[in-house]
């Protein structure tokens, strides 16, 4: 008599974990999106990409092609407002659990169910890598990694012809998405040379390279040229290794350094033991070296190694590739408690470094909006030096006029009004006080001594008000000045400094109602009339 057959939820224990893991892990992720704006490489698709043309598509940026996610940011600004987070985030977090579902796939074929559930909260919380998680803009980023996943995982299964043909599809999408998809097209392409799918492998990828060929020669200029430096390629290759291994567990090159050496000798000893090696343990041991040298012959001597989205990428194909050595091993229930150990520890690792890129990210974002916030209230009429950027990083100055077209035709989204400010956190008060004392300046200009009459004496560093009538100021030594708006407290840094004497100063009327306060700190005697 044959036993009755379990029940599905023991059955389908992993998968349940998984879809609860996913709904409230997708929660979380979209609260850390919270109130992240515009910043960045963004800028550049809302002010130069404006339109539907072939070039407003197809142009590179930085070297990538990326017109699929460019046709998707331009139908959410027309259906909701450029640039808008909401939509932006909930589509980042979809790829995201997207990505994490194909990780839980491909290791479940490999090691079984449980160990693909810890890869796949790994991967859903690898908050090293959390310039890709909780940057919306880089759900481009995420796309090209689930399509270039897809891709492989149907190459596997799939035959001739309808695998291929799929295979061939995802990879397109993949490499239309973002340069990381020929990592995968080249995962597929290494199954040409080791394995028995030759002809179908051909005839997944090299229609795709054809495409890519044509679009490289014909759109993919880059307006910001950067050198090659052979010298830094070799540590550039070995701190994304690095990173990529301590990103795993939450941590840098302290611990990823180590961890990437003892992995070397694991996978040589692992392959080195087996009777015959298999070709997919080539393929799957190569795809993150692929990655890496990629990289490297295209970012070393002028980017980050340690970028979070590298190490993002590391992370995944590194999982993959542990899964493809490990199979289906045989552990002791001390084993089972020592790795769920090193989980929950890579977890919470994670967990803080994703925290923490969100917080960056929102200051950095607010920053620019700041900054943009400035200009709309000081007025149309004021206008900053010619080699003034005030969203550097953030905004190429080739940008900044098309900016200030958005604020004067008074854009909704990219400025905040003068209520926002008041009740934003003092470092937005500050940054938009910085940025309105640079392109309305405070003008000092040198006088004879004034008259004692009529003249208050600042005991140091008195506070008074400045505006646009003429103040006159004489100290018996030299003058430090500090202005703020907005901000509660005056900036550390004087915005000029005044040699002892008299002055005339004068700040330029600009649209903001909100008097200028100003601060003299001084060692000597300072007087104020006027």
């Amino acid at each position: 008599m044959s036993e009755a057959p379990a029940p599905f939820y023991r059955r389908h224990a992993a998968e349940l974990l998984l879809a609860v893991l996913l709904l409230v892990g997708g929660a979380v992720l979209l609260q850390w999106h919270r109130s992240i704006g515009l910043w960045g490489d963004e800028w550049g698709w809302l002010l130069v990409r404006d339109g539907f043309g072939a070039r407003q598509l197809l142009m590179g940026h930085n070297e990538h092609l990326m017109v699929l996610p460019v046709i998707v940011y331009k139908l959410i600004g027309a259906v909701f407002e450029p640039g808008a987070n909401e939509p932006l985030a909930v589509l980042s977090v979809a790829m995201q659990c997207l990505v994490t579902v194909l990780v839980f796939v491909f290791v479940r074929r490999r090691s079984g169910a449980w160990p693909a559930l810890g890869a796949a909260a790994l991967v859903l919380f690898l908050g090293t890598g959390w310039e890709a998680v909780v940057w919306s803009f880089n759900y481009s980023w995420l796309a090209a990694m689930a399509a270039g996943l897809g891709a492989l995982l149907v190459f596997e299964r799939d035959e001739y012809p309808r695998g291929t043909l799929v295979t061939g599809l995802l990879l397109a999408t993949a490499m239309a998405c973002a340069g990381v998809g020929a990592v995968f097209l080249l995962g597929v392409l290494m199954h040409a040379i080791w394995t028995e799918h030759r002809r179908r492998a051909l005839l997944a990828t090299l229609p795709v390279i054809a495409i890519y060929a044509m679009w490289f020669v014909a759109y993919s200029e880059d307006d910001d040229k950067h050198g090659f430096y052979p010298g830094a390629i070799p540590d550039f290759f070995l701190d994304q290794a690095a990173a990529g291994f301590g990103g795993l567990l939450g941590d840098g090159l302290d611990w990823g350094r180590p961890i990437a050496v003892v992995a070397a000798v694991a996978a040589l000893t692992v392959l080195a033991r087996r009777e015959r090696t298999q070709p997919a343990d080539v393929v799957y041991v190569a795809l993150p070296m692929v990655f890496w040298a990629l990289t490297t012959i295209q970012r070393a001597g002028w980017a980050d190694a340690m970028a979070s989205r590298y190490v993002y990428t590391s992370g995944v194909l590194i999982l993959m590739a542990v899964a493809q050595l490990a199979g289906r091993p045989r552990l002791n229930a001390v084993a089972v408690a020592g790795l769920t150990s090193v989980l929950l520890v890579a977890l919470a690792g994670n967990f803080v470094a994703m925290r923490d890129g969100s917080a960056l990210m929102r200051s950095l974002s607010g920053t620019s909006r700041a900054q943009l916030t400035a200009f709309a209230l000081a007025g149309p009429a004021v206008r900053p030096p010619a080699d003034y950027d005030p969203l550097d990083p953030g905004l190429d100055p080739r940008h900044v006029p098309r900016i200030y077209e958005w604020i004067e035709q008074g854009e909704p989204d990219i400025v905040w009004d003068r209520a926002t400010v008041l009740a934003s956190d003092e470092t937005i008060r500050a940054r938009v006080d910085e940025t309105m004392s640079a392109i309305t300046p405070l003008q000092a200009k040198r006088v004879e001594s004034s008259d004692p009459s009529g003249c208050s004496v600042l005991s140091g560093d008195g506070e008074f008000t400045a505006s646009d009538s003429p103040l006159l100021i004489e100290g018996t030594a030299e003058m430090r000045v500090h202005l703020r708006r907005f901000a509660s407290v005056f900036p550390e840094t004087p915005h000029e400094t005044l040699a002892a004497g008299a002055f005339e100063l004068t700040v330029p009327l600009d649209a903001e109602s909100r008097a200028w306060s100003a601060k003299i700190e001084s060692d000597g005697e300072v007087r104020v009339c006027g």
